[in-house]
């Protein structure tokens, strides 16, 4: 038995609940992950995701995992805390590691509720099950396709790009731009029914990389296309929350999700786009700007509109405009100053919304 996991969970008599205890009473050697031979190299396959991992133990686990899954007669037991979002990742890729090597696993999540009598149930079945695949010796399947990022433009070509709809009015402008320089470039459509099928394969990330890879399921579902001809666009980053494990994560929730989405791509881009085309980066840039500006002016005016809805009617026609000005139809400046009229035009009950003088409204913030 391997067992895997943060060596001050795994090793420490007060947080491991005696697990490793309850493997000896079986009769069953127990090693921890740091006692497995590091020079075996990573497969090729999987060399793309541990370069994007920063969680230095994140990563030790899934490599131990990995040396582990392709061991005659070793058989690892992940021991993480429970609902810990870093380890919430590392469940999943190490699902995938164990399932691709057709290998049976145990997972368990520790909390301060738990007691070691609940575990041994789990771990007696446990061994039942590694000691019948130690006999049966099921051969392994192949662990992830490679190329799944694909990261230039002629990668899109003749396929739909989907963007998650993060900002409804700059990312029309985006999606825009993509499509004068040739992209099938779509918004991601959203709803609550959505957002709650996504939780469904949600076992501690962090949520929104669920909805993105939910709503395009749903919106390549709706429309009728080849998943294996749709790509879903991310951008890498490298903050502390680790977005750089969102594509691999997505790219995961996809695969499980079957039914030709494992043959989909996560489609890796700048934000700015540039490694599509020169002209995008400014083109970008203006759509993000536009659309934030957009907002601000409507934030400023909608509580002093006399008529209800008109300032919202105004953005909704000024994004129309400025969308088939990003698409090449008419001039951007042109355009601009007719959306700055649209919103000027909003009638508003002069109770200082354009200059914040007498009888302003009070500032709300919600956190």
């Amino acid at each position: 038995m391997v067992l895997l996991g943060r060596p001050y969970t795994v090793l420490s008599r007060r947080m491991n609940k005696g697990i490793p205890d309850i493997f000896g009473a079986l009769g069953v050697k127990a090693f921890f992950q740091d006692m497995l031979p590091g020079d075996r190299p990573s497969s090729e396959a999987l060399q793309p995701m541990f370069k994007e991992i920063h969680w230095h133990y994140a990563a030790a686990i899934l490599r131990a995992a990995e040396t582990a899954a392709g061991t005659d007669g070793a058989y690892p037991v992940l021991v993480t805390a429970f609902r810990c979002t870093p380890d919430s990742f590392v469940i999943e890729f190490f699902k995938s590691i164990m399932d691709a090597h057709r290998k049976p696993y145990l997972i368990l999540q520790l909390d301060e509720h738990a007691s070691s009598v609940g575990y041994e149930t789990r771990i007696e079945a446990a061994v039942r099950s590694f000691r019948n695949h130690h006999a049966s010796r099921l051969q392994p399947q192949p662990a992830y396709s490679p190329n799944l990022f694909p990261r230039s433009s002629s990668a899109i070509n003749g396929k739909t790009l989907f963007l998650p709809d993060w900002d409804h009015l700059s990312f029309r402008l985006v999606a825009a731009n993509l499509q004068r320089e040739g992209v099938d470039a779509r918004l991601l459509s959203d709803s609550p029914a959505a957002i709650r099928r996504s939780l469904r394969r949600n076992s501690g990330q962090c949520i929104p990389v669920n909805i993105v890879a939910q709503n395009f399921i749903d919106t390549v579902s709706a429309h009728g296309l080849d998943p294996s001809r749709c790509l879903l666009w991310r951008t890498p980053g490298s903050i502390a929350c680790n977005l750089r494990m969102y594509p691999h994560f997505a790219q995961n929730l996809l695969a499980e999700h079957g039914g030709g989405f494992e043959k989909a791509r996560i489609y890796l881009g700048s934000l700015s786009f540039a490694e599509i085309s020169l002209r995008l980066p400014v083109n970008t840039y203006l759509a993000y700007m536009l659309g934030g500006l957009i907002r601000k002016i409507g934030c400023n005016i909608r509580p002093y509109e006399t008529v209800r809805g008109a300032t919202d009617a105004a953005i909704k026609a000024g994004i129309q405009l400025l969308e088939s000005a990003f698409l090449g139809d008419f001039p951007k400046e042109e355009t601009v100053r007719k959306v700055a009229d649209l919103l000027a035009a909003v009638p508003i009950d002069g109770s200082g919304a354009r200059g914040f003088g007498r009888g302003s409204r009070p500032k709300v913030a919600i956190f």
